[in-house]
């Protein structure tokens, strides 16, 4: 009996790291990876244009990247008693310069965590400032604010994470103008996917998190985001359409996929990164032309 459960651990662990080996491989986002201990394991190329001497922390506890060295804040996420860690790293080559890092658990199994490293830096993924809506569309504390709140009430919803295919290339080619413009269009498009008050994360240039209250079920979601494509391609400029504009997008629902929030959104980032959705139930892609 030992055996069999020694085998079927092994086999779960081996698993477990092959899943986290095609995350690291595939993914565009930031990622490193770290044991139960908070062990720097390894990280991705991407990781290196967040920290780029991050090949140096190898083997060593995730507190050496701040340059404040608090263990006891980097053990206490470690632990999973906070979703997300903030820390000031300072490149080794010019220690009087540092930059706040964002560290969030994007994956967790029994043996590693997967985390993924983010900035506050200027750049095109945050140059359109939302200044209409504001009741609407939120900041990243106030949405997951808002997810908790749902949660600890026991409320149904449903959360789409969508993404403007190449809106990178589309903004090259139409001109920044055009690509403020259509992140207003999307936006108004989401802010009508349902009748009741929708929240909105913009969370990065081209992606977008909504979260649509009262939703129980795929084919209730389904029905608004098909509603709501339809208004886009009625919306939309024919310059946008000659420049093949496409969303694409996975949703999760809440409480049936027995995911918190915060992981909910975690996970479809994920998803939309590799692309592997299409392999779990919760990430159901919805190709929206």
């Amino acid at each position: 009996m030992e055996n069999i459960s020694e085998a079927q651990m092994k086999y779960e662990q081996r698993r477990a790291k092959r899943v986290r080996e095609q995350l690291l491989i595939a993914s565009m986002s930031a990622l490193v990876e770290i044991d139960n201990n908070g062990i720097i394991i390894r990280c991705n190329a991407p990781a290196a244009t967040i920290i780029p001497d991050i090949h140096l922390y190898e083997n060593k506890h995730l507190a050496n990247l701040d340059a404040m060295h608090d263990k006891s804040v980097s053990q206490s996420f470690v632990d999973k008693q906070s979703s997300a860690l903030f820390i000031n790293y300072a490149n080794t080559s010019d220690l009087t310069k540092s930059e706040e890092v964002m560290i969030e658990r994007c994956l967790s199994d029994d043996f590693c965590q997967l985390l993924k490293l983010s900035t506050h830096t200027k750049s095109v993924s945050n140059c359109f400032q939302l200044s209409s809506a504001q009741s609407v569309v939120t900041n990243e504390s106030d949405f997951y604010h808002h997810l908790t709140l749902s949660e600890a009430n026991k409320e149904y919803f449903a959360l789409v994470c969508v993404d403007i295919a190449q809106f990178q290339l589309i903004n090259d080619l139409l001109g920044p103008e055009d690509g403020s413009y259509l992140i207003k269009l999307v936006l108004k498009v989401l802010k009508g996917v349902s009748d009741k008050p929708v929240k909105i994360l913009h969370k990065s240039a081209d992606r977008f998190v909504v979260c649509v209250p009262d939703i129980k079920s795929d084919s209730e979601i389904l029905i608004d985001l098909n509603k709501a494509m339809d208004e886009l391609s009625k919306i939309l400029p024919s310059k946008y359409t000659d420049a093949q504009v496409r969303l694409y997008g996975v949703y999760g629902l809440f409480p049936e996929d027995n995911l918190e929030g915060k992981e909910l959104v975690n996970q479809m980032q994920l998803t939309m990164n590799y692309q592997a959705g299409e392999q779990q139930r919760i990430f159901l892609a919805l190709i929206l032309n």
